[in-house]
């Protein structure tokens, strides 16, 4: 019983210090979402399979979802944090688990036992460690021994439910080769591209298009909120790429600046360090001279103007430094005036009416070569010369390669490599713009170098298959849960 495994005798050395390096900073963070929405919404949190689900049910999904995130990345979670969607995995685990109800998915205490006890971070000298157990649960997780032991009770019976989804799925010998010879096989091909560029300059725009395009778009135009920060950046690049060295520097500063009589300029100018401005940023995207740091980013926005930071570290290889970051400035979120982006409104009218027309023009070359390939018998680069284009010649590519002066091999999909030699291809709309094509020679994938890599390449092919069939399988829970939910989502 999981009593016993909480009773169990107590080993020597408590883990305090592995305990204390997957605490971050989130572990403090509850389903706030869902708690403003009881607040202000609806009284339940949404419904699955008709029933209601109660705030109460969504927040202990909510916060299983984040127990097993923790579990999963540690100390890393909040580098990952605003990818994961927790809101979303509380509502898969909440249909997932009400799945495994109506199939009498059972979990054995046993199971449960074991799993906990080959946590690593559990363990002292290979032995379970209840003491390490019951910090961890309280420090970290923040939850009692029951709650947790139920948390991965949960987890399993989803485990075993998507088990039964990919049970008995195998792969043939065919489908290998196929998959591989997909994968390996290149193409050469001979194109005719029409260029939406060529059109720009014939495009006249109506006066008022541009405000009209604005007032059906207004939203598209918003600027997020942005912020201004100075900083002292302590960069690893100027302690020889020693981040242990870097530390030390930066808290010594972090230190001084723990003293609050101390202002922020001095404590730079006393120990010569420049106060630098990034200059005005988004939640999203790189920050200004720092660089991607989504903890500088986080914090940036949650200080008030002339509040300071203490010092901003992470181990994110990614990183070229340690910061300590003052807001100068917050600008909120705002609709810019139609003056401040007609410019932008008729560069995209242009480029849309640009498109039209190289797309008519494709489709009346088309028509032409068609004629001439097919009526007169003659070649693609005969018939090319003809309509007065000069059909390009490409490389040898796969399917996953970049196709020069086209763009992703992806975007001219299969007709590269099915288009019979010496016929025409539809028009087919590329990021480079409208092409029409003919295979020139097609390299087939190498059947010796297959043999060598059968057993990897068959693995990784069972793999897809079992993750299309999940997916699948998934989609049809999904539509069948009908999920509605009352959650906002992170940030509204």
């Amino acid at each position: 019983m999981l009593k016993l495994l909480r009773n169990k005798k107590v080993m020597k050395r408590l883990l305090w210090a592995i305990a204390i390096l997957i605490i971050p900073p989130f572990v403090f963070w509850g389903a706030g979402s869902a708690m403003r929405s009881k607040q202000n919404g609806p009284s339940y949190a949404g419904t699955i399979f008709g029933r209601k689900v109660s705030f109460e049910e969504y927040s202990a999904a909510w916060q299983a979802a984040k127990n097993q995130a923790l579990l999963m990345y540690g100390a890393k979670l909040n580098q990952v944090y605003e990818a994961l969607n927790l809101e979303q995995q509380a509502w898969d685990r909440l249909i997932l688990l009400e799945e495994a109800k109506k199939k009498h998915i059972r979990v054995s205490d046993r199971e449960v036992v074991d799993v906990i006890q080959s946590f690593p971070f559990l363990q002292s000298n290979g032995q379970f460690d209840k003491r390490a157990y019951n910090m961890v649960l309280a420090e970290v997780f923040r939850i009692t021994p029951r709650q947790f032991e139920e948390e991965i009770r949960d987890m399993l019976k989803i485990l075993k439910l998507r088990d039964t989804a990919i049970r008995g799925i195998k792969i043939t010998n065919k489908e290998v080769w196929e998959a591989y010879k997909k994968e390996n096989e290149k193409s050469k091909i001979s194109y005719i591209l029409v260029s939406p560029s060529s059109f720009i300059k014939t495009v006249t725009l109506d006066s008022e298009a541009a405000k009209k395009y604005y007032e059906a778009n207004t939203e598209s135009f918003r600027v997020p909120e942005q912020v201004n920060i100075e900083y002292l950046g302590f960069e690893f690049a100027d302690y020889q790429k020693d981040r242990e060295k870097t530390l030390i520097a930066a808290e010594k500063i972090d230190y001084v600046l723990s003293d609050n009589t101390k202002v922020f300029e001095d404590v730079a100018k006393e120990n010569s360090i420049p106060v630098k401005e990034t200059g005005l940023f988004s939640r999203q995207g790189p920050i200004p001279q720092i660089g991607w740091f989504p903890e500088v980013q986080k914090i940036a926005f949650g200080l008030k103007p002339g509040e300071r930071s203490n010092l901003i570290k992470s181990d994110m290889e990614s990183i070229s430094g340690y910061y300590i970051i003052k807001l100068k400035d917050k600008k909120p979120s705002y609709v810019p005036a139609l003056d401040k982006v007609r410019d932008k409104i008729e560069t995209i009218l242009k480029e849309d009416a640009a498109a039209s027309l190289a797309y008519k023009e494709a489709n009346r070359l088309h028509k032409k070569m068609t004629d001439s390939m097919t009526a007169k018998g003659m070649k693609f680069q005969e018939a090319a010369r003809k309509i007065r284009h000069t059909a390009q010649d490409s490389e040898f590519f796969t399917r996953n390669e970049y196709i020069q002066n086209l763009g992703p091999a992806q975007e001219i999909g299969e007709a590269a490599f099915n288009t019979n030699f010496g016929t025409l291809s539809p028009v087919i709309r590329t990021r480079a713009g409208f092409c029409m094509l003919t295979v020139v020679q097609i390299q087939p994938a190498d059947e010796l170098k297959f043999k060598r890599e059968r057993k990897k390449f068959s693995q990784k092919t069972l793999e897809e298959k079992k993750l299309g069939a999940l997916n699948e399988w998934y989609l049809g829970i999904l539509k069948k849960a009908k999920l509605k939910s009352n959650i906002p989502a992170e940030g509204e």
